[in-house]
């Protein structure tokens, strides 16, 4: 079970405070609007991000390894080189999105995991050209 996020850390998430560079490997902020959160390099390896809205933030370089981000909106979202690698990204929302450079290595997604339209979803990319595997499910 994830730890539970400290008063002070909703504290800062609710004040807009810049949360860069922050370890919050692990812990649980299912449903939390985090929108337009600034992280840049933050750690959240295994965080629960369930149904989480995270429209507009900023995630580039950002670790979420492992997490559960399954029904999340990462709309306009920048995650240039971030690390979904082994994500549940399951009904994500990633429309307007930056994924250049990001790793999806491993991580589940299905038919209502969503892109801009007319992009290559990237676990289909990967397949093509034998890099990694994404995980269908249906």
């Amino acid at each position: 079970m994830p730890p539970l996020v400290s008063d002070e850390i909703l504290r800062k998430i609710q004040a807009g405070d810049d949360l860069s560079g922050m370890d919050l490997s692990g812990v649980d902020l299912k449903g939390i609007s985090l929108r337009k959160l600034r992280a840049r390099a933050v750690k959240l390896r295994q965080a629960g991000l369930k149904g989480c809205d995270l429209t507009g933030s900023d995630l580039a370089g950002a670790d979420l390894s492992g997490a559960n981000l399954h029904g999340a909106f990462l709309n306009d979202c920048d995650l240039t080189e971030a690390d979904l690698s082994g994500a549940d990204l399951r009904f994500c929302k990633l429309t307007g999105a930056k994924i250049e450079g990001t790793n999806f290595n491993g991580a589940l997604y299905d038919r209502m995991t969503r892109f801009d339209p007319g992009v290559v979803r990237p676990f289909d990319a990967m397949i093509k050209k034998d890099e990694g595997r994404g995980i269908f499910l249906n």
